[in-house]
């Protein structure tokens, strides 16, 4: 329920490639997925999020309370979609 495109914040290069992602929902922390230039969570749940992107020689990028709310018309849970912009960790 959670898309995540991940870019180097200078360039505007995609940067999911060496990256993990991560979301907390009451306690319970799952890992997001890569898919070319995304992170993904299909998760099936409702609710508020916190979403955290790590990659080498980046700072780490978080969202919190990212509200999950919206129904597709067969029931599904219809995907947020995120922009994380990583910034370069300075030497």
């Amino acid at each position: 329920a959670i898309v995540v495109a991940v870019r180097d914040s200078l360039s505007g290069a995609a940067a999911a490639d060496a990256a993990l992602g991560t979301i907390v929902m009451g306690g319970v922390v799952d890992t997001l997925v890569q898919s070319d230039s995304l992170l993904l969570f299909g998760g099936d749940q409702l609710g508020t999020y916190d979403v955290r992107v790590e990659r080498p020689g980046y700072l780490d990028w978080t969202a919190s309370a990212v509200h999950v709310t919206h129904l597709g018309s067969c029931g599904n849970v219809l995907p947020i979609q995120l922009s994380a912009l990583l910034q370069p960790a300075m030497p």
